[in-house]
């Protein structure tokens, strides 16, 4: 009996640091080539803007550019055994870029933030006489060098898909070779 119950107590040790390793060595080491995989099936078999939309899960962003374009961008982070990130972006003329930058939920807020940095620039136009730029919202203005919230506008607002590849590119993604 105690033999029984010696091997059960090992066995149940042996399974837990199974879970451990799994969990703090394994999965942090797979996790990308999975969410990338993921993400790409996912964003490809989106039809039309709204299904991409979604897509994107609650952490990406569907940005819908000045010049008609989009740039739909799917990410998922990982924050056991250490941070890992995976952001996959695929844009209207079909090409697909990607990123391991860690952005922890500032692409899914970016809507949100950039309305209420709108709204306070219209009330600073309302006070001052003065002209302002029209190119980003001054309250979005980095110090000493171009913020996310910077970047993130700049891909929005270029004028051409080159410009907002160009602009993606400044915001960690790079080029991804399918």
């Amino acid at each position: 009996m105690k033999r029984i119950l010696k091997f059960s107590l090992l066995g149940l040790l042996a399974l837990i640091l199974g879970v451990i390793a799994y969990v703090e060595l394994v999965y942090p080491a797979i996790f990308y080539p999975l969410k990338k995989r993921e993400s790409v099936q996912i964003l490809t078999n989106a039809k039309g803007t709204n299904e991409l939309a979604q897509s994107v899960g609650r952490h990406g962003l569907m940005m819908q550019l000045t010049n008609g374009g989009w740039i739909a961008i799917r990410y998922s982070d990982l924050h056991a055994g250490g941070i890992r990130s995976c952001a996959i972006a695929r844009d209207s003329e079909g090409n697909w870029f990607e990123s391991d930058r860690h952005f922890c939920g500032a692409l899914a807020l970016w809507p949100r933030k950039k309305e209420r940095l709108l709204a306070i620039e219209a009330e600073i136009q309302r006070e001052s006489s003065e002209s302002l730029t029209n190119r980003l919202p001054s309250a979005v203005a980095g110090n000493g060098g171009p913020r996310l919230d910077d970047k993130t506008a700049a891909v929005e607002s270029a004028s051409s898909m080159a410009e907002a590849r160009t602009a993606l590119e400044k915001l960690g993604f790079k080029a991804m070779g399918k």
